[in-house]
């Protein structure tokens, strides 16, 4: 709705972080969008050009639609569907990504567990898995999509980005992060907020702390926005 005065908060995750830039490109370039990119995974495939990317899309489509749907999906749904039923699945894989795995206990798996049983995460995790692939073939790399909105950025004020991430994250490393993503967009760079002994999953970690810096984020948002206006007059 390009007349909603309304804030549009986008925040993704990791993998997510790709689809979260593509929303937030999808707004009116009237929209107020506030992006908050946390262990963002992008820029980790080597950019294509577009060509390349083009025909290797094709080629993969044609293939992997077949084989993803009557070859391999039966089979991984079937033991996915017993994974994610199990709180070890959940404690495991919690302890894998977060800074401290001891602060991993029971009820944090729990609050995966039955929602993944209840809701049949299970196709849910094969559907998101897909659409990652399937993105990394797309005609615009990550690095384009996140030049893309920090153009926009650059030319309206009502979009804003940061960049949120734990020092102990193991699978989207600092250095990771630095290379990939970082060196490409001082602006970026300079605003990033690190989130000390946090891991991959900071909200879930350190609540408070991540609350915390996402408050004062958006407070500066909210007060950069009402100074425009007021000198706007």
């Amino acid at each position: 709705d390009e007349d909603n005065d309304d804030v549009l908060l986008l925040i993704g995750h990791s993998m997510g972080c790709r689809t979260t830039v593509r929303m937030a490109l999808a707004q009116p370039p009237n929209r107020t969008c506030w992006v908050v990119l946390v262990a963002p995974a992008l820029g980790l495939a080597k950019n294509q050009g577009q060509r390349q990317r083009r025909k290797r899309k094709e080629r993969r489509t044609r293939v992997s639609t077949f084989l993803s749907n009557h070859v391999v999906r039966p089979p991984v749904r079937y033991f996915l569907k017993r994974l994610v039923g199990r709180t070890k699945f959940w404690k495991r894989g919690l302890q894998l990504v977060w800074g401290n795995p001891l602060l991993v206990s029971d009820s944090d798996a729990l609050r995966f567990q039955w929602p993944s049983i209840g809701e049949g995460w299970e196709d849910g995790l094969l559907d998101f898995t897909s659409t990652q692939i399937q993105d990394e073939f797309s005609e615009e790399s990550d690095l384009e999509l996140v030049q893309q909105l920090l153009e926009r950025s650059t030319t309206t004020s009502n979009t804003r980005v940061v960049v949120m991430c734990g020092t102990k994250d193991p699978v989207i490393t600092e250095s990771m992060l630095e290379k990939n993503l970082l060196q490409h967009f001082p602006t970026l760079q300079d605003t990033a907020i690190r989130l000390e002994e946090c891991g991959h999953d900071p909200f879930e970690e350190n609540v408070d702390l991540f609350c915390n810096e996402l408050d004062q984020v958006l407070n500066k948002w909210r007060e950069e926005g009402q100074e425009e206006v007021e000198g706007s007059v």
